[in-house]
């Protein structure tokens, strides 16, 4: 991995400055701490690469950990000090460097502008987070219990890019992928997979927040969201 890749640390106290905790935008918090936990992972990849490449030269002494991360980037795998502060994958090396430059960049573009109208969902670092703060939102707007606030989902047509701006409430979600399975956008329902096609792009999900009372009816699959294909 060439070290120059890396991006600087995010500005943290842009971050705070323009995007403060407020009661009534729990995006906000959701994107100050995805940046803090980029953050730590940033410097622990940087730390660790310029580390190996001294005692490569012979300018610090080769350590056990050293030797056990060089070997690690010689045979193309994610170090186990990275994983260990880092998102979930399974991707081989090169596949979670490309991943982790464009979650850089993504955040990057959102601190520097705004919150984007369609957010790409695999690229959060704790989407647990994410997915609360939208339904606490809801829940302080229009000051619904939030026990009592769950998520609808309407599964839209066309790329994100074509929404331009974010719903009144909840927000648009892109990349995920269904195994086993295909979204058929022209029936609006699930159909079976392409041949030897295993994973399917799914289509811009809208999660919409509402009333426990309120969801809509209608035929549909209760389907888990993983992080990573390994169950």
């Amino acid at each position: 991995m060439n070290l120059k890749k890396m991006p600087p640390l995010f500005d943290m106290e842009l971050a705070e400055l323009k995007y403060p905790i407020q009661w009534n935008e729990s995006m906000n918090t959701v994107l100050v701490q995805e940046l803090l936990r980029y953050n730590k992972l940033n410097t622990v990849i940087v730390k660790s690469l310029s580390a190996t490449m001294q005692a490569m030269k012979g300018i610090i002494v080769m350590s056990e950990e050293l030797e056990r991360l060089g070997n690690s980037l010689f045979y193309g795998k994610i170090p186990q000090k990275w994983e260990d502060n880092s998102y979930p994958s399974l991707k081989p090396l090169s596949g979670y460097v490309t991943d982790l430059l464009r979650r850089l960049d993504f955040f990057q573009n959102w601190l520097d502008e705004k919150a984007p109208p369609a957010f790409w969902f695999p690229g959060l670092y704790f989407s647990a987070a994410f997915l609360t703060g939208n339904l606490q939102n809801f829940a302080r707007k229009y000051t619904v219990p939030i026990d009592h606030v769950v998520f609808d989902f309407v599964m839209l047509d066309g790329s994100h890019q074509d929404y331009q701006d974010p719903p009144a409430d909840g927000c648009y979600v892109y990349g995920a992928f269904v195994a086993g399975a295909k979204w058929d956008s022209e029936q609006k329902c699930l159909a079976t997979s392409d041949p030897k096609i295993l994973f399917a792009e799914a289509p811009v999900i809208y999660l919409k927040p509402s009333e426990d009372t309120k969801l809509s009816v209608y035929k549909h699959y209760t389907c888990p969201v993983y992080n990573t294909s390994e169950r």
